[in-house]
């Protein structure tokens, strides 16, 4: 299972001790010291439990200790260096101000980021934009439910579009997550879901996509 790398970054994040992690799921500061150590995994039940006391998604335990980037929920005082951005819910609405297509959803907690990874990134965390998919279209990639960061790109043209990669975009109103390709003057709109045919738009039919901007992160709860 291999969760040591993960759950040492949080404890560093969180700043808590392998006693306070034990005590808080049940078990001695030993088996802590053990999953750190990747000398046992937690069971089901307690890795569960862990991702509830951290605030963060299981599949956050099986990454890289350098790609977490969470650490703690946003009722709890945040460690130096984090930024919080908290999760919106669109509203796709007519005109050209991009920003009013959304709205800040105050019930849900805020993710917290290491500001490294806005840094790395040469992202603005101003402009990262949280937000809830709906829909299959982009299975396996993306799940139904599954939370995407993407970037709120400005003056964004077709040119600036990256070959391949998955954008937020509306079509006459209709919200999408989608891989972006140009073709000629051509944008292609696919799905990695194969039973969604590719969508061509040309000519006048651009006047009605709008390009928010490139999903930067994807996080899924099991």
């Amino acid at each position: 299972m291999a969760i040591g790398p993960a759950l040492t970054k949080l404890m560093h994040l969180k700043r808590v001790t392998q006693k306070q992690v034990a005590d808080q799921v049940g078990v001695t500061r030993q088996s802590v010291s053990r999953w750190c150590k990747d000398l046992s995994d937690p069971t089901t039940e307690k890795l569960n439990e862990l991702s509830q006391y951290f605030g963060v998604p299981i599949n956050d335990f099986f990454l890289d200790a350098d790609r977490v980037q969470t650490c703690v929920p946003a009722e709890e005082e945040p460690p130096a260096d984090t930024i919080a951005i908290p999760e919106f819910e669109f509203r796709v609405a007519a005109g050209d101000n991009y920003e009013n297509d959304w709205e800040e959803l105050h019930s849900h907690h805020a993710r917290w980021y290491s500001a490294d990874f806005f840094r790395n990134r040469h992202l603005d965390p101003k402009r990262c934009i949280r937000c809830t998919v709906h829909g299959d279209s982009m299975v396996p990639t993306i799940q139904n439910g599954d939370k995407i960061l993407f970037y709120l790109e400005q003056d964004f043209t077709l040119q600036r579009v990256r070959d391949g990669s998955i954008y937020v975009l509306s079509v006459n109103g209709a919200l999408k997550v989608k891989r972006l390709s140009i073709q000629k003057d051509s944008l292609v709109v696919t799905s990695d879901n194969t039973e969604y045919p590719k969508e061509i738009y040309s000519g006048e039919e651009l006047n009605d996509v709008r390009i928010y901007g490139r999903v930067i992160e994807v996080t899924r709860s099991l």
